[in-house]
């Protein structure tokens, strides 16, 4: 029974690994609202230019220039916020990755298993803290807190998992171990879906 189980037991911390190194198309929403604001302006001239005289046409030029202009004022902010968000959460998830990835096959001992899953739940767990550190990008909240929220829930049933395996509890392992897997999977998704390719991956 111990064979099955600790394979199981491996691909769990591969979840955990992969999940946490957690981590949006709101600029292109804002670009898509800005560029529907330019159009519905230069409309609006060209009809004027039609009832007046030559100068109107540059009166509608400056009017899109000035629409142009705000929208990138508006959409800039946003997009290098989020950028530079995601070159510092990847690059605490590679790290965090690498961290795991030093960690040594602890075979299928119960107690060895519940020892690594404890050592990946804690290197996660700094991660997390290091990314909930993190400014977050306008906007953008709710994503990154079901995120994180994924994430908390992963290092739960880590937990339940570890005390599980200590106390011999075979069935109780493998039920939390299956809850691992389910909020790794949620958590990828969600990663991959916002940028945090590294941390999705």
């Amino acid at each position: 029974m111990r064979r099955p189980f600790g394979t199981q037991r491996r691909r769990g911390a591969r979840a955990a690994s992969v999940l946490v190194i957690v981590l949006a198309l709101v600029a292109g929403a804002c670009s898509s609202s800005s560029s529907s604001s330019a159009s519905t302006t230069t409309t609006g001239a060209t009809a004027t230019t039609g009832a007046t005289s030559t100068t109107a046409p540059a009166s509608t030029t400056t009017a899109g220039a000035a629409t142009t202009a705000a929208s990138s004022s508006t959409t800039a902010p946003t997009s290098s916020a989020k950028a530079a968000f995601l070159a510092k959460a990847n690059a605490i998830c590679k790290t965090m990755n690498d961290q795991l990835a030093q960690q040594g096959d602890p075979g299928t001992d119960p107690a060895a298993l519940a020892q690594a899953l404890d050592e990946a739940a804690s290197v996660t767990a700094d991660a997390l803290r290091q990314l909930r550190a993190l400014p977050i990008p306008p906007g953008d909240d709710a994503k990154l807190q079901a995120i994180y929220s994924k994430i908390d829930a992963l290092l739960h049933d880590a937990s339940q998992m570890s005390a599980a395996l200590r106390a011999g509890d075979q069935k109780a392992a493998q039920q939390a171990n299956q809850a691992v897997a389910a909020d790794s999977d949620a958590a990828n998704k969600l990663s991959n879906a916002y940028g945090l390719t590294t941390c999705g991956s």
